[in-house]
């Protein structure tokens, strides 16, 4: 009686233990597939963050937080090209000199000397010291903007109009272009921080580009 009762003790305490087991593997397997979900779930979703579109009741267009910032790099790189051909363009008897200062914190170094050398041997430093030319240079459109990778590049016209007191003498074209890369933001100086580098610019007295 005594070896029957040991034997039922045994079969039980066994089916415990087995579904104590059966338990604790289940949980297991759920955990891990539980994660597993999150993490394919999660991917999906950032994956496609930039491919939705968002529309309120009124059918408005809402941007996407990948979006915006695509936008702003392309705003960004607008108002820089701006400043960079402003201060390198216009030239007068009292802005050049702080004017150029300023484009050494856009253009690179050689490229902008080239820019210099080339306006100092037409001599239009000269002309606006002088005799009180002044270049006045004011932007037209861009031609080419690429921000969707690094380095930027912008293609762009610009028109400089040379007056002579209140006599315009002449007027030119300037077609610019460059490469544009990230660099530490400078209050006032360069507050977008991106710089140019290969900057080229060619003068035309018309142009249909």
């Amino acid at each position: 009686m005594e070896n029957k009762l040991n034997k039922i003790h045994d079969r039980t305490l066994k089916g415990i233990l087995d579904n104590k087991s059966r338990n604790r593997t289940f949980a297991i397997v759920f955990v891990v597939c539980f994660v597993s979900m999150l993490v394919f779930c999660g991917y999906i979703y950032f994956k496609t963050l930039g491919l939705m579109h968002v529309v309120e009741n009124n059918g408005r267009y809402l941007p996407t937080r990948l979006e915006r910032k695509e936008r702003l790099i392309s705003e960004s790189t607008k108002i820089a090209t701006y400043n960079a051909n402003k201060y390198t363009n216009n030239i007068n008897r009292f802005l050049t000199n702080e004017y150029l200062a300023r484009a050494r914190f856009y253009i690179s170094k050689p490229d902008l000397s080239l820019i210099v050398n080339t306006y100092r041997k037409n001599k239009y430093y000269v002309l606006a010291k002088d005799q009180g030319y002044e270049y006045k240079n004011e932007f037209v459109e861009f031609l080419e903007l690429r921000t969707d990778k690094l380095p930027y590049f912008v293609r762009f016209k610009s028109k400089t109009t040379v007056y002579d007191g209140a006599k315009i003498v002449d007027e030119f074209y300037v077609i610019g272009e460059a490469n544009v890369t990230e660099t530490t933001p400078q209050f006032e100086e360069n507050p977008e921080g991106l710089y140019f580098s290969n900057y080229t610019q060619r003068y035309v007295k018309e142009t249909k580009e």
